[in-house]
């Protein structure tokens, strides 16, 4: 398995702020950084790490200087510490502190200071999986509203699904997850034939993560005080999904990019 290290504390949705700095020591590096909300790092046996091997203060365009590392989880002086979670437990999220740790030239991915460019490539492709992640989601928890009101009956034999006061939130709800799923055939089906893909997987990383905070805001509303039960697991879906309201980027960077590449507006950052 791997990880993947990204994000740090100093720079969050601002990448190109990241610290940590590979220094050349001989044929190899020697790296010494931070990391925040890293993914499965307890499960991984390789990381995949972005550091800049040139610093900020040399010059040159702040996209240059970025490389990318596969290195050993179990490495000295890499240490990882668990974050304590709302959700998204079946998954550890890990602070990752590098102190000197020594890499190999055999271990550069790409190409040397070169990385930030190949690193989108990921963070696209990143975006369709997400989204179809929160599809999925989605479409779960209303299936469990749906099949919970057609058996719950409070007034007379009428199912509660009956009413159209459940019927239009989850119906809403729905059509969104539905306009998600969709948009991101798009992202992938451009990705596939090689067409440009990142408004279409940004767009619908965007919907995806609004629509499955409502299905399962609604789903958990359909059932009542049960919902608020972990017996019918609408409870873990809607903590995990909020998450994504901010990662693996976050809705306002996503308008930003829309705003500055779809309409042609001015950069605000």
């Amino acid at each position: 398995n791997c990880c993947m290290a990204l994000t740090e504390p100093d720079a969050g949705s601002n990448t190109l702020e990241m610290r940590s700095f590979a220094r050349a020591d001989g044929e190899g590096w020697r790296l010494n950084g931070r990391k925040i909300w890293i993914t499965g790092v307890p499960d991984a046996a390789k990381m995949l790490v972005v550091a800049r091997t040139r610093k900020l203060a040399e010059g040159g365009r702040r996209t240059d200087g970025l490389s990318m590392f596969m290195i050993d989880v179990e490495r000295q002086g890499l240490e990882h510490q668990a974050i304590d979670k709302v959700g998204t437990n079946t998954l550890a999220s890990s602070s990752v502190f590098f102190d000197d740790v020594r890499i190999e030239p055999q271990e550069l991915v790409g190409t040397l200071h070169g990385g930030w460019r190949e690193l989108l490539d990921v963070l696209n492709t990143e975006r369709i999986v997400t989204t179809a992640g929160l599809v999925g989601t989605g479409e779960l928890a209303i299936r469990l509203a749906v099949a919970y009101a057609n058996q719950r009956k409070v007034f007379g034999n009428t199912p509660v699904s009956a009413y159209q006061g459940l019927q239009f939130p989850l119906a809403q709800c729905h059509a969104e997850i539905e306009a998600a799923r969709l948009l991101n055939y798009k992202a992938a089906a451009n990705f596939d034939a090689g067409l440009d893909y990142g408004s279409e997987a940004n767009a619908a990383k965007l919907l995806a993560a609004q629509a499955v905070a409502r299905a399962t805001e609604r789903a958990m509303q359909t059932l009542g005080g049960m919902g608020f039960a972990k017996e019918f697991h609408l409870e873990r879906l809607w903590r995990d999904c909020r998450l994504f309201r901010f990662a693996p980027v976050s809705e306002e960077m996503i308008l930003n990019y829309i705003a500055v590449h779809d309409l042609g507006m001015p950069r605000s950052y």
